[in-house]
Formats: C-alpha cells, sequence, structure tokens
C-alpha cells in the first residue's frame, strides 16, 4: 500500500501501524506529482492493482453556480427559479 501527503511527519506516523505502508509526498493537485507517486509504486511492487483518490478541496459555492459547472445545461432547474 502507498499513501500519499503533502505532510511527511503525517504519512511516517501513519506507516508506523504496517510495514507493508509506503509513503510518499506529494501534491495530488500537480500532474508531474502524481505521474511519480504512480510510477515510483509501479516501480515498487511491479504493478497497480488499485488507485483511490480520496482528496478532497473544499470550495464555498452557491449551489446555483457549482450546479451549473457540474451539471452544465441539466441543472436549469436549479438556476431557473
Amino acid at each position: 500500500m502507498v499513501i500519499v501527503g503533502r505532510r511527511q511527519d503525517a504519512l511516517e506516523q501513519t506507516a508506523k501501524l504496517s510495514a507493508r505502508i509506503r509513503v510518499s509526498v506529494g501534491d495530488v493537485t500537480q500532474l508531474d506529482a502524481v505521474e511519480h507517486i504512480v510510477n515510483d509504486a509501479v516501480a515498487h511492487f511491479d504493478r497497480l492493482d488499485a488507485l483511490v483518490n480520496n482528496a478532497a478541496i473544499l470550495r464555498k459555492t452557491p449551489l446555483r453556480d457549482a450546479a451549473l459547472v457540474l451539471l452544465g445545461p441539466n441543472a436549469s432547474w436549479i438556476t431557473d427559479r
């Protein structure tokens, strides 16, 4: 298992739970970092069985604006009111 994050200290603390955890420090909002993380995992384990992205970004946006971005023209039922 490879765990990824921006804070090496937090990753290393989690990695203490199992010798099977590999730490990779990186920012998954940066494409070159993601490529490095995946390539490092494949080089270490010889394959990649699954990839789970549990990163999140919180943006405070009015529902109307978010709906237009996420749903496009299908959001008219939200924006017409």
